[in-house]
């Protein structure tokens, strides 16, 4: 039972780690996007079962934008794949839709709309906290919804 126990507590542990590189990827994302001049409109919009991770504005568009987050020590040759790789088919369509209930709720016709995919790069440090930035690559209109 013991040996049970600890690999349910490894595996919640590791998941922890997983949110915490994720919430920060998020907030990496953001500040990025205040410094090129935009305003954040929402954070974390739910909309059915999916979440938009956060909303901008900018004086041409309404930015719908995704983050994927990986710790890694050379972000141009990744054996898993790059962060964006793992924004599904289904999970853009998820991103589609939520993106048109928020459009339709808040009252937005009209507006350009574009949605787009941010990957950032963490160092391999054990700690969130001292992660650093090593990369983040701004991929504009990813899909052309």
């Amino acid at each position: 039972m013991k040996s049970w126990d600890g690999k349910i507590a490894k595996a919640m542990n590791n998941k922890e780690k997983t949110l915490s590189v994720g919430a920060r990827g998020e907030a990496e994302a953001i500040k990025y996007f205040k410094k090129h001049g935009y305003c954040i409109i929402e954070q974390n919009y739910r909309h059915s079962h999916y979440e938009i991770d956060f909303i901008a504005e900018d004086d041409e568009c309404l930015v719908f934008v995704e983050v994927k987050s990986r710790s890694c020590t050379d972000p141009d040759n990744m054996p898993y794949g790059r962060p964006s790789s793992a924004v599904t088919y289904s999970k853009k369509q998820r991103l589609i839709s939520a993106a048109r209930a928020y459009m339709h709720e808040r009252k937005f016709y009209g507006k350009r709309v574009r949605l787009d995919v941010v990957e950032i790069f963490f160092d391999t440090a054990p700690d969130v906290k001292s992660k650093k930035v090593i990369k983040i690559n701004h991929i504009r209109n990813a899909f052309g919804a």
